[in-house]
């Protein structure tokens, strides 16, 4: 089983072309159902949002790369 700090700075790549698209930053955790909801990859800046990848987005959580739909 991987541990959050096992994907902390995973590259995510894009399952139909293998692009490399961004770095995982840090994970997004309900606590009160303990349960992993999604993955951070850009944090809010100065006029631009949170990126979040959603849990259901992700096709596969590999040892060197996160794959996303």
């Amino acid at each position: 089983m991987l541990k959050g700090s096992d994907v902390i700075d995973k590259v995510v790549v894009t399952y139909d072309r293998g692009k490399k698209i961004v770095r995982i930053i840090d994970l997004i955790f309900d606590r009160e159902r303990n349960q992993l909801l999604g993955f951070l990859v850009a944090e809010k800046g100065l006029f631009r949002d949170a990126k979040v990848i959603p849990l259901q987005e992700v096709q596969a959580i590999g040892s060197d790369a996160i794959v996303r739909s």
